[in-house]
């Protein structure tokens, strides 16, 4: 594997859970960057901005900034700025929405919405699913951030994820998303490689679920390593009991 230069680290469940960091994640990442490895980060986190992912991932050791930090919330907003579209009703947390409103995005009423943006929203209601349906009767497209039906927590817990949005809105309105910004879809590793002159070829995928982050490495055509599972799919597989050792004996 001497020609991978970067590697993209998936965080909840692979390197931390909740508020603690997985054994040995901030040292193997360290050990990567000091070997030479450009590292990313990559989160179907949707419920807080870039910004706020930086600062958690800082606060449990790993180096991390904007520029190599990439969620589906950021994908999301990148992808309406690309296409300059605005006015858009968002079901979404209140961080989400504020983080568009400073990007010169127009949040709006589901009247005035051409567009629904779907992402993890703790705060989801009956109303917020009327609201994208009369937005989408109305000619409104979707877009969602994911459609991870549920994400790992701390002490071994899952939470319901942006899927569980996302189905419920799909239910009511019987339109399926019209892009998904997050995992799997590569529209992240698509950024990634026009932002930092990065092939295919180059890059690693480092994530704990299949349907999502060595998913989106399969349909990318670049490497992966899936911990904890045993399975033909991915490129290569690691234990998190020697998490450290597997993965620099898989970059060797």
């Amino acid at each position: 594997m001497n020609n991978i230069r970067a590697i993209a680290f998936d965080l909840d469940g692979t390197l931390y859970y909740g508020n603690n960091p997985v054994k040995d994640a901030v040292k193997t990442v360290l050990s990567i960057i000091e070997a030479g490895y450009q590292v990313f980060y990559f989160t179907n986190n949707s419920a807080k901005t870039r910004s706020q992912i930086v600062t958690k991932l800082c606060s449990l050791g790993f180096r991390a900034s904007l520029m190599n930090t990439y969620t589906a919330s950021y994908a999301c907003s990148r992808y309406l700025l690309q296409n300059k579209i605005d006015s858009v009703y968002v079901v979404g947390s209140n961080d989400l929405i504020n983080d568009y409103i400073s990007l010169g995005i127009h949040v709006v009423e589901p009247e005035q919405a051409s567009f629904v943006v779907v992402g993890l929203d703790f705060s989801f209601s009956y109303a917020k699913i009327a609201g994208a349906l009369l937005a989408i009767e109305n000619g409104a497209k979707l877009i969602v951030a994911n459609r991870d039906a549920s994400f790992p927590a701390e002490n071994n817990k899952r939470l319901p994820g942006c899927g569980a949005m996302t189905g419920a809105i799909v239910g009511a309105t019987a339109h399926e998303p019209d892009f998904i910004a997050g995992k799997p879809n590569t529209y992240m590793l698509e950024a990634l490689c026009e932002e930092w002159n990065l092939i295919a070829s180059e890059i690693c995928v480092v994530g704990d679920s299949i349907e999502s982050d060595i998913e989106m490495a399969n349909r990318f055509h670049c490497s992966s390593i899936l911990f904890d599972h045993f399975d033909k799919y991915p490129t290569y597989r690691a234990s998190r009991i020697t998490y450290f050792a597997e993965l620099q004996n898989f970059l060797k």
